[in-house]
C-alpha cells in the first residue's frame, strides 16, 4: 500500500476537488458575457430613445465599462432576456460560493447579479448582492477596482431610477398643462403646485437621512468618485454621466413647475411660490455648475468635446 505525506494528500485533495469549481467559473462568465450583451443592446434600444440625437459617449450605459465578449453582439434575446438570463446563471452559480471566493471572483459574481437585479428592477435582490460584494471586496485579494466601484454605486443608480418613475407622471402632466396653462384658474394651479412641491420633498430632496432621494443619492455617487485612481477613471465617467441623466430630471421638474406658474401668473402674484421656485431653482444651478467643472474635467477641459455640448445644452 502506497504512503502519502501530508503536502501530497493536499495536493491530491486540490486536483479531486478542481472539476468542481469549472461549473460555477463557467456560469460566471457566462452570465458576465449575457450581462455585457444586454447591456449594449439596452443602449441601442432604450436609452438612444430618451436621448434624443445624443453621441454615443455621453448616454450612461454599462457597455461603456464593462468587456465584451466575442459574442456580444449576436443573441437574438432582448436585453431584458439577456439580463434575466444572467441572473439565472449567476444564482446557479453562487450555490457554489466557495469555488467563486477561491478563484477571487466572489465579489465579482455579486456586483454582476447586483446590476441584473436592478436592471431588471428587483430592487431589494441587487440592494443585498451589492452590500455583499462591498463587504467582500475589502478581504478578497484579487479585486477588480471596476466593480468595487459599481458594487458601491448599485445602491444610488437604483435611488435615481425610482426618482425617474416616481417624478416622471407629475411632469408630464405639467407639460400637458402647458398649452392651458393661463386658463387655469388660480386655486386649481396652487393645488398643481402643492402637489408638485410634496413630489418633490420626497423624491428630490427628502431631508431625512437615510432617504432614497435624488440629492441623497447624488451626494453619495459623488463620494464614490472622489478616489481619484487612475484605474477606475472610466468607471468614474460613467458614474458622472449617471448622475447626470439625475440632473437632468431634476432640471425637467423645475422647468415644468416654473413654466406653468409663470403662464397661469401664480407665481407672479403668489411671492411664496416665486420665492421657492427661485430658491431651488438656485440649488439646482449650483449643482449644475459643479458637476459641467467636474464634467470637463474628466474630458481633458475641451467644451467643444461632444459629451461635453451635449450635457451643457440639456441642462
Amino acid at each position: 500500500m502506497k504512503s502519502y505525506t501530508y503536502s501530497a494528500l493536499v495536493g491530491l485533495l486540490a486536483v479531486l476537488l478542481l472539476p468542481a469549481c469549472f461549473p460555477a467559473i463557467q456560469l460566471y462568465q457566462g452570465a458576465s458575457a449575457d450581462f455585457s450583451s444586454g447591456a449594449e443592446k439596452e443602449m441601442k434600444d432604450v436609452l438612444t430613445t430618451r436621448f434624443e440625437n445624443a453621441p454615443a459617449e455621453a448616454v450612461p450605459t454599462l457597455s461603456q465599462v464593462l468587456d465584451q465578449g466575442e459574442e456580444g453582439t449576436t443573441s437574438n434575446l432582448s436585453y431584458t432576456q439577456l439580463y434575466q438570463s444572467a441572473l439565472e446563471k449567476l444564482d446557479k452559480a453562487l450555490k457554489k460560493k466557495g469555488a467563486l471566493q477561491e478563484s477571487d471572483v466572489l465579489g465579482n459574481a455579486l456586483t454582476v447579479k447586483a446590476l441584473a437585479a436592478w436592471k431588471l428592477k428587483r430592487y431589494e435582490e441587487a440592494d443585498a448582492a451589492a452590500t455583499e460584494a462591498e463587504a467582500l471586496f475589502k478581504t478578497q485579494e484579487e479585486n477588480s477596482p471596476r466593480d468595487e466601484v459599481l458594487a458601491q454605486a448599485v445602491h444610488s443608480l437604483i435611488t435615481l431610477d425610482m426618482v425617474y418613475d416616481s417624478t416622471h407622471d407629475i411632469i408630464e402632466d405639467l407639460k400637458s398643462k402647458t398649452n392651458t396653462a393661463s386658463d387655469l384658474p388660480k386655486s386649481e394651479a396652487l393645488s398643481l403646485f402643492d402637489n408638485f412641491k410634496e413630489a418633490y420633498a420626497f423624491s428630490i430632496q427628502n431631508e431625512e437621512v437615510d432617504a432614497r432621494c435624488l440629492l441623497n443619492a447624488l451626494t453619495d455617487l459623488d463620494g464614490i468618485r472622489a478616489v481619484g485612481d487612475p484605474e477606475k477613471e472610466s468607471v468614474c465617467q460613467f458614474v458622472l454621466l449617471s448622475e447626470l441623466t439625475g440632473l437632468k430630471n431634476w432640471y425637467d421638474a423645475l422647468f415644468h413647475i416654473d413654466n406653468v406658474m409663470k403662464l397661469s401668473q401664480v407665481k407672479q402674484t403668489e411671492t411664496a411660490v416665486k420665492t421657492w421656485i427661485t430658491a431651488e431653482r438656485d440649488r439646482y444651478d449650483e449643482k449644475r455648475t459643479s458637476m459641467m467643472e467636474e464634467l470637463l474635467e474628466l474630458l481633458g477641459g475641451s467644451e467643444d468635446h461632444p459629451t461635453y455640448a451635449f450635457w451643457d445644452g440639456k441642462l
